[in-house]
C-alpha cells in the first residue's frame, strides 16, 4: 500500500509542470506491453534482490535477466525507457499500468499459495 501511495505522489508531482510535453515516442510501448515488461522486470529483481548481503553474482544475474526480458518482449532498454518517460508524464496512465502489474502479482501469489496448501 505504501508503494502505491509513493507512486501516485511521484506521478502527480511530475504532472504539475508548466508546459507538459505529451509527445509520444515513435516506438512507444503500449500499456499492455508496459504491464508485461514491468511485471517480468519486477519478478527478476525480486528473485535476486531478496538477499541480505551484497552478492555480485546475483547482481550480474539480474542484469542478464533484465536483458533477456527485453529480448523476450521484443523491445530494448532504450525503447522501454523512452516509453516509461512518456508514461511518467501521464500519471493517470502510469497508475493504471502499475495497478495492473500489482493485480497480476496478487493473482500469481494466490496461484502459488493454492499449490502450497
Amino acid at each position: 500500500m505504501n508503494k502505491r501511495v509513493l507512486f501516485i505522489s511521484v506521478f502527480f508531482l511530475f504532472s504539475c509542470s508548466a508546459e507538459p510535453d505529451f509527445t509520444a515516442p515513435d516506438n512507444l510501448l503500449s500499456k499492455e506491453q508496459m504491464i508485461a515488461v514491468l511485471y517480468d522486470l519486477g519478478l527478476a529483481e525480486a528473485a535476486y534482490r531478496g538477499r541480505h548481503h551484497k552478492d555480485t553474482l546475483a547482481e550480474e544475474k539480474v542484469r542478464q535477466r533484465v536483458l533477456y526480458n527485453f529480448e523476450e518482449h521484443k523491445t530494448t532498454k532504450k525503447q522501454f525507457e523512452a516509453s516509461y518517460d512518456y508514461y511518467m508524464k501521464q500519471p493517470e496512465m502510469l497508475v493504471d499500468i502499475y495497478n495492473e502489474v500489482l493485480a497480476r502479482y496478487s493473482t500469481r501469489l494466490s496461484e502459488v499459495e493454492e499449490k502450497v496448501d
